[in-house]
């Protein structure tokens, strides 16, 4: 997993608030929230919950995880 910028809400259009580098990563909970950029994929709404590798709570695109996540729990 390349580096990922977690925002401050499900959503681009909110400040970035840290990234996360580490892999494996992992997750709190997920939720659906804005379009994440995954067009013809399963999850094109779905966000994770996680604490970033500079240490701020932010969630991430699931497009941007390569391993499914659907045992990851709602938030």
């Amino acid at each position: 997993m390349s580096p990922t910028t977690a925002y401050g809400w499900m959503s681009f259009d909110w400040p970035a608030v840290g990234t996360l580098v580490s892999n494996p990563s992992w997750f709190v909970c997920k939720d659906n929230g804005s379009p994440n950029g995954e067009v013809n994929g399963p999850h094109p709404t779905r966000w994770l919950y996680t604490q970033t590798d500079t240490g701020a709570w932010g969630w991430v695109s699931d497009n941007q995880v390569p391993s499914e996540t659907d045992s990851v729990e709602y938030c």
